[in-house]
């Protein structure tokens, strides 16, 4: 399961609106990876939910 506790990238580089979670275009490429694993798991951990 994933943790809720946020990365500590996640308050400088994500804008979270109502559309969702949104990596800023500035990210570095060590967070967009990163980003893409955590959003990963976090879809994972929802599936298992259902």
């Amino acid at each position: 399961m994933v943790s809720l506790i946020k990365p500590d990238w996640f308050e400088k580089w994500v804008i979270v609106d109502e559309d969702g979670w949104h990596l800023k275009k500035e990210a570095p490429e060590k967070v967009k990876e990163e980003f893409e694993v955590y959003m990963k798991e976090i879809n994972e951990d929802m599936l298992s939910f259902e």
